[in-house]
């Protein structure tokens, strides 16, 4: 090929792709709405591009979007839904377009948007059970995408009573009695600005008359085993009557229990643990069977055990009874005391339980002095234990007589009566001694 030749080839070439270059330029990139609802298509468009088709690169920061890497454009348009793997989207995400790596790319400005998903779809609404007694409350749901919030939305229960305006996270649950017997169907539709979309049920609700169906009446319990760690139910009902359907809930965890047939229904458990049990029995929603009914029973503990006993030591007299109060779980068999004197106290079956506050009395009396070790076991009946509580028993204070004698009474002396005094003479009073001119007259007169 001559040179002449080469650059008119060369130059063909070149107008080519001037042309096709030129139809596929964009000056901007629009998006007709940043909010759509999950589900609904968005629409970019691309001013300036004139060829029938495109190839437009589109990146997010969502995994697994459905468009990522690119997507043709045709006639100046993208429609697209916004979706995953996993369905439509119904959160936000971030989405850039830009120039391709295509052989018929679109060429313009890169752009990016931010979409906000901002309402998700009502996609169902039913009751929660088909066949519901005449006054008794059923539960009706609203469906969805599950946890996103519908702000409104109006919720008919096809019994002519108002309609009734539900809002919060998908499913919504509400509950709705149904006065009259018959055959009811809900729908719903959206009125808020978060959710969108209508629905109705998919099964009828058939309300049966309350006066034609058998109700449980009450239930009564007994224990099942000498261990009384099992519980065995009967529960009660219309005269004649039967149950399609009835769940026992046995309070200790378990999964409810199914019972059915002609009343009374019976029903037995084995409870792993001990303690107070609550059981409860209702009649299952959708079947020919209304009410319910509990009752409560103490079950014992499968492993028995002693805990302890009061006073662990105590101090008494001879011949006095004291009270020993030993503690406890469960039932411990063929339960003994001995006494440490020779003599077995024996107690039989020992029933540890709330009706005795876990407590069990013993009186014990002892005829001798002296300190006494007690064992209080089970006998290997029911691996309960031993306890070994101390008595101390005191003998009575001793006193050593003592003679008393009574006091002499003091020695009584007689005496003689003295002699009669002998009377004294008369004393006739002297006569004061003579005097002469003041001398004595007789020197022996002596003046009494």
């Amino acid at each position: 090929m001559n040179k002449a030749k080469l650059f008119t080839a060369v130059m063909a070439l070149a107008l080519g792709a001037h042309a096709h270059a030129a139809g596929s330029n964009y000056t901007d990139i629009q998006i007709d709405t940043l909010t759509p609802k999950a589900g609904e298509p968005i629409t970019l468009s691309f001013p300036g591009v004139t060829d029938p088709s495109c190839m437009i690169k589109i990146s997010t920061n969502v995994s697994a979007f459905s468009l990522e890497g690119g997507a043709p454009v045709q006639n100046g348009k993208l429609t697209f839904v916004p979706s995953t793997a996993m369905g439509p989207m119904n959160d936000g995400f971030t989405m850039t377009l830009g120039q391709g790596i295509f052989n018929s790319r679109c060429e313009g400005p890169a752009k990016t948007f931010n979409v906000q998903v901002n309402a998700s779809q009502i996609g169902s609404v039913n009751a929660e059970t088909h066949i519901v007694a005449q006054g008794k409350p059923v539960s009706i749901l609203v469906g969805g995408i599950d946890y996103k919030s519908c702000d409104g939305a109006a919720l008919d229960f096809g019994d002519g009573t108002p309609v009734q305006q539900i809002s919060g996270g998908f499913p919504i649950k509400t509950a709705h009695v149904y006065a009259q017997a018959g055959v009811y169907k809900q729908s719903v539709k959206a009125t808020g600005a978060t959710c969108y979309g209508s629905a109705v049920s998919q099964f009828n609700t058939t309300v049966q008359d309350a006066t034609a169906m058998s109700k449980i009446t009450g239930v009564q319990v007994a224990y099942a085993n000498t261990e009384k760690t099992a519980a065995k139910i009967t529960v009660g009902g219309s005269p004649g009557g039967a149950c399609e359907r009835a769940f026992v809930n046995w309070g200790d965890g378990s999964s409810p229990e199914p019972v059915s047939g002609n009343f009374p229904l019976n029903a037995s458990h084995t409870y792993p643990n001990g303690g107070n049990q609550t059981i409860k029995v209702a009649a299952a929603d959708g079947f020919k069977c209304l009410g319910q009914a509990q009752v409560v029973l103490y079950t014992y503990p499968t492993q028995a055990k002693f805990t302890g006993v009061t006073p662990a030591a105590a101090i008494t007299a001879v011949n006095q009874e004291i009270t020993l109060e030993i503690a406890g779980s469960g039932i411990c068999q063929n339960v003994s005391v001995a006494l440490g004197d020779n003599n077995i106290i024996s107690l039989g079956a020992v029933n540890f339980s709330p009706y005795n506050n876990f407590k069990w009395p013993v009186k014990v009396k002892y005829a001798k002095g002296g300190s006494y070790t007690l064992s209080v076991k089970d006998n290997g009946a029911s691996a309960c234990g031993i306890l070994t509580p101390k008595v101390t028993v005191n003998e009575p204070l001793q006193f050593n007589p003592v003679l008393v004698l009574p006091s002499p009474k003091p020695a009584v002396t007689v005496l003689a009566p003295p002699a009669p005094s002998k009377p004294k003479p008369l004393q006739v009073p002297a006569k004061p001694c003579a005097k002469k001119n003041g001398q004595q007259i007789d020197p022996t007169c002596v003046d009494n």
